[in-house]
């Protein structure tokens, strides 16, 4: 299992949040598929 670390928590809190991956990486002023693998993780 691979270790989580805040910035998981962060884009998880993000998606929840959101709604939606895309937002999620607009709220976090990131790309979504810089967001997507860490997000697919959790």
């Amino acid at each position: 299992m691979p270790a989580v670390n805040l910035r998981h928590i962060e884009i998880f809190h993000a998606v929840m949040t959101t709604g939606n991956l895309t937002e999620a990486a607009r709220m976090l002023h990131t790309s979504q598929p810089h967001g997507q693998p860490r997000a697919g993780a959790l």
